[in-house]
């Protein structure tokens, strides 16, 4: 890791050469997006947008990471529009996460979602894939429960849990239980 006084002193060459340099324009796209969703919102709800950024870095042995960016406004001009930040920064590469780089914008004050990838650079409104049904079985997912587990704890047949688990690793589009935790986090679904 670096420390603060590195960073301080590095100022914007730190962050230039800390973001991976295939993701370094998705992520200024994103903070142009962002902007722009602010910008359009009433003054009110301005304090309450942030984003959170899943991207790779460089860390200080030129290691490749995969990190989780916050991105919190914490000062605002007149017309309330943030221009500094808090940015805490998690190394998430032990998750394996896919689909990176990626971004999600929350409205605290109108609980809106909106995510961003590199696939589609234009922020849509984040709607569950899940029924209600999956939802519950993914809250037991999270928890670590088994399909034998969840199947008691729901009170329905073994092989409908596993169906269940099943369906909701196809929707996500995903291969396995770690895959599915990172998705959940990433995209605020519980």
């Amino acid at each position: 890791g670096y420390s603060h006084t590195e960073i301080m002193k590095l100022n914007r060459e730190f962050v230039a050469n800390f973001l991976y340099p295939e993701d370094y324009g998705f992520v200024n796209k994103a903070i142009q997006q962002a902007m722009n969703y602010v910008n359009e919102r009433p003054m009110e709800q301005r304090p309450s947008i942030f984003m959170v950024f899943y991207n790779r870095c460089l860390g200080r042995d030129e290691q490749i990471l995969t990190i989780q960016n916050q991105n919190i406004p914490l000062v605002f001009d007149e017309k309330n529009l943030p221009y500094v930040f808090a940015n805490i920064i998690t190394d998430i590469s032990h998750l394996n996460p896919t689909n990176i780089p990626q971004a999600v914008l929350l409205n605290k004050a109108t609980e809106e979602q909106f995510f961003m990838d590199s696939k589609n650079l234009q922020l849509r409104p984040y709607r569950s894939i899940f029924s209600g049904r999956e939802l519950e079985v993914l809250r037991l997912l999270i928890k670590g429960y088994s399909s034998r587990k969840i199947s008691a704890t729901l009170n329905i047949r073994y092989e409908t849990a596993r169906t269940h688990r099943k369906n909701i690793l196809a929707k996500a589009q995903l291969k396995n239980t770690g895959e599915l935790i990172h998705f959940v986090l990433v995209n605020k679904i519980l």
